[in-house]
């Protein structure tokens, strides 16, 4: 205990990189190409709605703090802390699926990989919440490490929006 594992220092400077670096800007087109008119930028953000990046934004936050709390309360075994977190976390109401055939909805809007990630996260959370409440240490660690795993692909599959100050 004590250690600050792999997943967790990834977690840790994804999350300060996403909230400290600019907005990426789009390479240059070269100095030769023909312009046809204001170009979009368009970056991983843009797989999710801007509806869908709206309800998430309160969410996330949550997550934030409690992956940051997580990581303590597991290396100090506060096992009713780290119980009650990763329930919250994996009891959250999740975006439905789309139903088959549906193409007029938010739900279907998002790509499969969205669903994906949402099912390993409350997964992953859930095998936290059991080490927690049968206080196995190293069960701990490993469930919140693939916790952290989790957050770290689904944003490196879909981004993170600009940080605004």
């Amino acid at each position: 205990m004590g250690r600050l594992t792999l997943p967790s220092t990834l977690l840790i400077l994804s999350a300060g990189l996403a909230l400290a670096a600019p907005p990426k800007s789009p390479p240059a087109a070269p100095a030769t190409a023909p312009v046809s008119g204001p170009a979009k930028a368009v970056g991983l953000v843009d797989a999710l709605p801007a509806e869908v990046r709206t309800l998430l934004k309160p969410r996330m936050g949550r997550h934030i703090r409690d992956l940051k709390a997580l990581r303590g309360k597991v290396q100090a075994a506060d096992w009713a802390d780290v119980w009650h977190r990763a329930k919250a976390i994996a009891d959250e109401p999740r975006i439905a699926r789309p139903v088959e055939g549906a193409t007029d909805t938010l739900n279907a809007a998002l790509p499969a990989e969205f669903y994906e990630h949402q099912d390993a996260l409350s997964a992953e959370a859930t095998a936290l919440a059991a080490a927690a409440k049968a206080q196995d240490v190293e069960a701990a660690e490993q469930a919140f490490d693939r916790l952290s795993i989790t957050c770290v692909k689904c944003h490196g599959h879909f981004g993170a929006p600009p940080h605004k100050d």
